[in-house]
């Protein structure tokens, strides 16, 4: 598992990824705590989360929960629906997208059409993108 990866799933698990902090970085491992709220029928908790990232931007590069995985995800097959919303919240979480609207997901052709807002040149744009999977990975085309 990557950084995006973990990102990706950690989003899936809790409600929402409030904000990830660090990289504190020794030699080739980054080290990271995201804080997370988790939302249980009335009840709500924040807690912050650590993982480590082994050769971070490297082709090799690998992560790691900090001791266990937390919420280990459940057996059975996610929803596109759930696999884009992570994929989302890890994206905002990682400032690689401020926001985003989903237009249309295919549950079928595992697609979706969402509408991202961005920064770019100081101010906010908005692309449309298009999410699919490649390798098992979900990964993003600009609409033009």
């Amino acid at each position: 598992m990557n950084k995006a990866e973990l990102l990706a799933a950690l989003a899936s698990k809790y409600t929402s990824v409030l904000k990830v902090e660090g990289p504190q970085i020794t030699g080739n491992v980054s080290w990271y705590t995201a804080n997370v709220l988790d939302v249980n029928g009335d009840s709500a908790r924040q807690q912050n989360v650590g993982f480590y990232v082994y050769n971070e931007g490297d082709p090799g590069e690998a992560a790691y929960w900090n001791g266990s995985e937390p919420k280990p995800t459940p057996s059975g097959t996610l929803t596109v629906a759930s696999q884009v919303a992570a994929f989302i919240a890890a994206k905002i979480a990682d400032n690689t997208i401020e926001g985003a609207t989903v237009e249309n997901i295919d549950e079928t052709n595992v697609t979706a059409i969402v509408v991202a807002q961005m920064v770019g040149s100081g101010d906010l744009i908005e692309k449309r993108l298009f999410l699919d999977k490649e390798n098992g990975v979900l990964r993003i085309r600009v609409i033009a």
